[in-house]
């Protein structure tokens, strides 16, 4: 209290007072503002009006994994280092200009990162899936335990092929829960951007019993035609049976493509 902060692209104000509900959280401030935006306060805040600003869905995305290689690990699972916050959802408030923005529309929310709007966002519901962060948390270094240890060797073994992550993703696809099998779906069709044709066309004739392959190459077929590719005999031939598959996951997905 009585402290002054400047508000972005407004004045600098100064909280005199609050009213807090029944559970102590605070509700109001009632704040005297300075015309003088010219001196010097430490911090800035940055706002939305809470008469004109509308309500929103954001989704934050981050590491669908805990460990840099989940599948380096011999005595363990690769889905035991799946990140249960890899999916955030958070309701927020912005600026009623966004009411007319598009799918995908891109915009960067102040000190937050970039956001482009979802598929599924309508004028009424928009939704905002967060594409790139200011700062990346993981990327801090850790203190050095000892200034006399010595330096790890770096890691200079190449990059895995997207392709090569979804078939794996997809293997146990089937048997997931509920909750983990939405997050590894994100992530298949996040990686997917960055397959190409030639690497989806060989899994076409995966067998049958393969379903969550099969899903997997169906999620893929899903992002690549958005992208413009063009659908060929054999794209059809795949989708066709994935239709008339006994697996509803893969009934599910064939049909919205």
């Amino acid at each position: 209290m009585g402290g002054e902060v400047r508000l972005k692209n407004a004045y600098i104000i100064k909280a005199e007072s609050v009213i807090k509900d029944a559970h102590g959280e605070i509700t109001e401030i009632h704040c005297t503002y300075s015309e003088d935006t010219s001196k010097k306060v430490k911090g800035t805040l940055h706002w939305v009006s809470i008469a004109h600003a509308l309500k929103a869905e954001v989704r934050e995305y981050d590491r669908l994994f805990m460990d840099e290689a989940p599948d380096s690990h011999q005595d363990k699972d690769f889905m035991e280092f799946l990140n249960p916050n890899s999916l955030k959802t958070i309701e927020a408030f912005v600026e009623p200009s966004l009411k007319d923005a598009k799918i995908g529309d891109r915009y960067q929310f102040q000190r937050l990162g970039y956001f482009s709007v979802d598929d599924d966002a309508t004028p009424n519901n928009l939704i905002f899936n967060k594409t790139v962060g200011l700062r990346d948390t993981w990327a801090k270094k850790k203190p050095n335990e000892s200034n006399n240890k010595a330096q790890k060797p770096q890691n200079n073994q190449p990059k895995r092929k997207a392709i090569d992550i979804i078939k794996q993703l997809g293997k146990k696809y089937t048997n997931l829960p509920e909750e983990k099998r939405l997050k590894v779906r994100a992530e298949i069709m996040e990686l997917a951007k960055d397959v190409s044709y030639n690497d989806i066309e060989p899994l076409f004739n995966t067998a049958a019993k393969k379903a969550g392959t099969r899903i997997a190459v169906t999620l893929v077929l899903n992002v690549l035609l958005k992208q413009g590719l063009n659908r060929d005999e054999k794209v059809d031939e795949f989708l066709l049976k994935a239709k008339e598959d006994k697996n509803e996951l893969l009934v599910a997905e064939a049909v919205l493509i």
